[in-house]
């Protein structure tokens, strides 16, 4: 179901995490569209040795094109190969706690 703006409320900014795959692009589609809410960018994180999306192995280079086909910031997270859950948390969330001061 739409949402629909209420007359005097902000729109609620929101940064998306962009997989690079159709899951995404759906997703980003339906929030681009709806008047309730302003994407002000996306985020991905890397492999740092093979220069590839961590989750489905797109080459960095296509995961740019993909975020400047739909006009948004992209912030890329470069993760170590392998990434144990805390080094994940870690730079994550750092990346994420920049974002919000910085977009949202």
């Amino acid at each position: 179901m739409r949402s629909l703006p209420v007359i005097g409320v902000p729109k609620r900014k929101i940064i998306i995490s962009w997989s690079s795959g159709k899951d995404s692009a759906l997703m980003s589609g339906q929030l681009l569209r709806d008047p309730a809410w302003e994407v002000s960018g996306l985020y991905n994180t890397l492999n740092e040795q093979a220069n590839r999306v961590d989750m489905h192995g797109v080459r960095a280079e296509l995961l740019r094109q993909q975020a400047t086909s739909i006009g948004l910031p992209l912030s890329e997270i470069d993760l170590p190969f392998p990434c144990d859950n805390a080094s994940y948390e870690a730079k994550v969330g750092s990346k994420l706690g920049t974002l919000r001061q910085v977009q949202l």
